[in-house]
């Protein structure tokens, strides 16, 4: 961490230090374009002049230039009232602006604040973003009935954790300290007294200060047992007997960080220095970025790129940032791109005028690190949940039939166009429908989730997991032959069966039977989804719980 962190303080520095390199040129091409105004008016030269004064009232401040900052938004708001005028030449503050050229001229020569790279705020990340080692997903579990929390243990360990019990308070808190577990499951009730597990956790928590969530599992349901839970900082309360489901679904929101794909941002800025030092920061909290300092190549870019959200600033060389929303808002594929804007602009009639362009947001250079992150995570957090809605299964989250079918034309063509290979398998829970007439729909439900949830904790990030819709479910596996699948699947298979699912304190266990074709040899979805179809018809017909890998022809 403190390297990575030190290597971003030294591109900052080198930015720092390429802006003070180029700013004695930036301020001399000024001065050459109004010498050129005066000698021989020219609209685009003058609006050519904005611009570059505009870009250095929002990059001076950034790079410790507060005075060169203030001195440029003096002359960008003469220029703008110029521009805005419509006459020209004819102004009255032309006379102005030789003045105040000299003024920013004499601020570019103070030295720039040695605070200009001081750690940012934003080097204090307000979410860890790692993912959790499988070998680390330690929890504990303190029961002092030694066969049910035994029964338990195994149904966690099948889900994918790591289990200790505790059958006492003995050795608990050096535990704790030593091994730092995920999370605690905790019984309310023993020997020592009827809420001698609340009193327990107090007494530790008191000398920890990084302490793991704590579930209370009892038979109490009173309203005293659960006041004191919530006194001692539960993270949850389960009522005993426990409902797997239930507990697996609580363990899973309090120790798992799903981080998702890196958000991609797309900057949009002439000012290289101020775009780059917005990229760094940005990817500094775990973002991709892409930097266009010309319009002209947005096009190029987006659909290879496919932003997440576009940082845009509002005057841009051959248009301005409102045109180019415009632009973006007649594709399809970004209507619902989010759009935030950047400027000096402080005129609220801009501002409204972006946002009914498409824009969602605007920010006023200089733009504070922690507010820029704190922005973009916000739009894009909001976008992705708002796609995940259209895109997502509703009862297991994973992809729904449109997209899956999707992402199974795109992965095949990304492993075709490689020469690489990709797996397609088809799952179908066995006997589902009598699971649904012996113990309901919502039993019926919970087994669905129980295999999505060991799907996303069993296959890779890369591989692409989907519900086809009632028991049928769907796994796509870039570069995996069908060998591999079938490895994967088997141990999935295994695990599965053995899970113990309860309703009305009745336990049933479920299975699943799968079949695998691959590409090559079946080219095309349509013929993958064919084969792995017939597969699995035989995997039924042989008898059930078990995987089959489409034959050859």
């Amino acid at each position: 961490m403190a390297d990575a962190k030190e290597k971003v303080l030294a591109q900052l520095r080198a930015l720092r230090a390429q802006y003070a390199a180029e700013l004695p040129n930036k301020l001399q091409q000024l001065r050459s374009i109004a010498t050129r105004l005066n000698l021989q008016w020219d609209d685009e030269l003058f609006r050519t002049l904005h611009r570059q004064t505009h870009s250095l009232t929002g990059s001076g401040a950034t790079f410790g230039y507060a005075d060169l900052s203030h001195a440029a938004r003096d002359l960008e708001l003469l220029l703008k009232t110029i521009l805005e005028s419509g006459v020209g030449s004819q102004h009255p503050g032309i006379k102005q602006i030789d003045g105040l050229l000299a003024k920013l001229e004499r601020a570019g020569k103070i030295p720039a604040s040695s605070t200009a790279t001081a750690e940012p705020a934003i080097f204090q990340p307000r979410t860890q973003r790692h993912s959790i080692d499988p070998d680390k997903r330690l929890i504990f579990v303190v029961d002092d009935d030694t066969n049910i929390a035994h029964e338990q243990c195994l149904q966690y360990e099948l889900h994918g954790y790591k289990v200790r019990e505790f059958h006492e308070f003995s050795g608990l808190q050096a535990a704790i300290k030593k091994d730092q577990p995920l999370a605690i499951i905790m019984d309310v009730v023993f020997p020592e007294g009827d809420l001698a597990g609340i009193e327990k956790i107090i007494e530790i928590r008191q000398s920890n200060t990084d302490f793991p969530p704590v579930i209370f599992v009892s038979q109490r349901e009173d309203l005293e047992a659960r006041l004191a839970s919530v006194r001692a900082g539960t993270a949850a309360y389960i009522t005993k007997p426990i409902d797997l489901s239930n507990m697996i679904e609580t363990l899973d929101r309090l120790t798992t960080v799903d981080l998702g794909a890196p958000y991609r941002i797309l900057i949009i800025d002439d000012d290289a220095s101020m775009a780059y030092h917005n990229a760094l920061m940005l990817q500094r909290a775990g973002m991709e970025t892409e930097v266009i300092t010309e319009p002209g190549r947005l096009l190029d870019v987006l659909p290879v790129f496919q932003p997440e959200l576009i940082l845009m600033d509002l005057y841009l060389p051959g248009c301005t940032g409102i045109e180019l929303a415009a632009v973006i808002r007649q594709h399809e594929a970004y209507v619902g791109t989010p759009i935030v804007f950047f400027s000096v602009e402080t005129d609220i009639s801009k501002h409204l005028a972006a946002m009914r362009a498409g824009g969602d947001d605007f920010l006023i250079k200089p733009i504070a690190p922690d507010h820029l992150l704190a922005t973009v995570e916000s739009r894009v957090q909001r976008a992705r949940t708002i796609t995940s809605f259209m895109i997502r299964d509703s009862l297991t989250g994973l992809l729904n039939h449109t997209a899956i079918e999707e992402q199974l034309e795109r992965e095949l063509g990304l492993q075709q166009r490689h020469d690489g290979v990709l797996s397609y398998a088809l799952i179908d829970l066995d006997h589902f429908k009598q699971v649904n007439d012996h113990y309901g729909h919502a039993a019926g439900d919970k087994v669905i989730r129980g295999l999505s949830r060991l799907l996303r904790q069993r296959f890779r990030q890369t591989d692409l997991l989907g519900r086809y819709g009632g028991e049928e479910f769907v796994v796509v596996l870039p570069a995996s032959d069908a060998t591999l699948a079938a490895r994967l699947l088997e141990e999935v298979r295994n695990d599965f069966s053995r899970i113990q699912f309860t309703a009305a304190d009745k336990a049933f266990t479920v299975s699943f039977s799968a079949g695998i074709a691959s590409a090559p040899p079946y080219n095309s979805a349509f013929t993958l989804q064919e084969e792995a179809d017939r597969a699995l018809y035989r995997a039924k017909q042989a008898g059930r719980n078990q995987i089959l890998i489409a034959k050859s022809h």
